[in-house]
C-alpha cells in the first residue's frame, strides 16, 4: 500500500481569509481619498452626530464631507484626511448650522473637534 502525498491547500485558503479581513477593515475606516494621494490620513475633523453630512474645506478646498462613525462602533461624525506642515484653516459648513473656523497647526495638532451651533434665526 502506498501513501500519496499531496500539497496542502491551506497556505492558499489563508490568503483567501487574510485578503478578506483586509478588504473588510479597509471598508471599515470609511477612507477617503485626498489630495495627498499615496499619503496616511494625519488629521481627523470630528463632530457630533449632528454634523454629519457637512462640508469640510481647509484652506478653501473642499476636502469632503464629515461622515457618521457609529459604522466602527464610535458615535459621532469624521472626516480623516491628510495635509502638510504648517497652519491651515479649516472651515466646516451646514446649512441651519453657525460656520465653523478654526487654523490649526499642523506642528501640534492632528485632531480637530468640530462643535456646530444651531442657526438662530
Amino acid at each position: 500500500m502506498s501513501v500519496e502525498i499531496r500539497p496542502s491547500k491551506a497556505r492558499g485558503y489563508w490568503f483567501l481569509v487574510l485578503a478578506a479581513v483586509l478588504f473588510v477593515l479597509f471598508l471599515e475606516t470609511n477612507y477617503q481619498p485626498n489630495s495627498h494621494k499615496g499619503q496616511a490620513p494625519n488629521l481627523l475633523v470630528n463632530g457630533s452626530d449632528e454634523a454629519a453630512g457637512a462640508k469640510v474645506t481647509i484652506d478653501g478646498k473642499e476636502v469632503g464631507q464629515l461622515q457618521e462613525l457609529n459604522t466602527s462602533g464610535l458615535s459621532g461624525s469624521g472626516l480623516w484626511t491628510n495635509v502638510g506642515d504648517g497652519q491651515h484653516e479649516i472651515q466646516v459648513l451646514k446649512d441651519g448650522f453657525a460656520p465653523y473656523k478654526k487654523t490649526i497647526n499642523m506642528h501640534t495638532e492632528a485632531f480637530v473637534a468640530v462643535d456646530l451651533k444651531l442657526q438662530k434665526n
